[in-house]
């Protein structure tokens, strides 16, 4: 027995983060090919449920790919979370997620929209200096407006 992995040559998108907010252009790009993967997945009933900059890797020549599918969930497998285990990461988890209910496409869909929040801004929407008040944040905190972080970002 044994496991085979893909390998990309890239880098990862907490990697590019760390320079800080990406260009507009390249961050609609990043974020399209992310929708692209997410429905391909979500069409199989695929939920990935820890999508953050870390899962996603931006190739040499420009194409993303979202890796790590080990907290994955089919829609029609019973739930396999043990009680008390947090399936994803904090800072990227939905609603759903941190209060323990059933999860769905809805899911990744809200993790890819604070990953994109982070690649307009450079920083994480919901704040906290522990996991406690991270949580508080995403449940009870508006986060502030991109428009007020990034002057070339429009509100519509």
């Amino acid at each position: 027995m044994f496991i085979v992995m893909a390998y990309y040559d890239g880098e990862t998108l907490t990697d590019r983060l760390e320079h800080g907010s990406l260009p507009i252009e390249k961050t609609i790009d990043i974020t399209t090919q992310m929708i692209n993967g997410l429905s391909k997945a979500h069409e199989a009933g695929i939920t990935h449920r820890d999508i953050k900059p870390a899962n996603i890797i931006v190739t040499k020549h420009g194409e993303v790919k979202i890796i790590d599918f080990g907290l994955a969930q089919r829609s029609d497998t019973p739930k396999i979370t043990k009680d008390g285990e947090t399936p994803g990461t904090i800072a990227y988890m939905s609603p759903e997620q941190l209060m323990g209910e059933s999860m769905d496409s809805r899911t990744d869909i809200w993790s890819l929209g604070v990953v994109l929040y982070e690649m307009l801004t450079g920083y994480l929407p919901f704040k906290g200096e522990y996991e406690h008040a991270v949580v508080y944040s995403i449940l009870n905190v508006d986060p502030e407006p991109m428009t007020g972080l990034r002057t070339d970002v429009q509100k519509n």
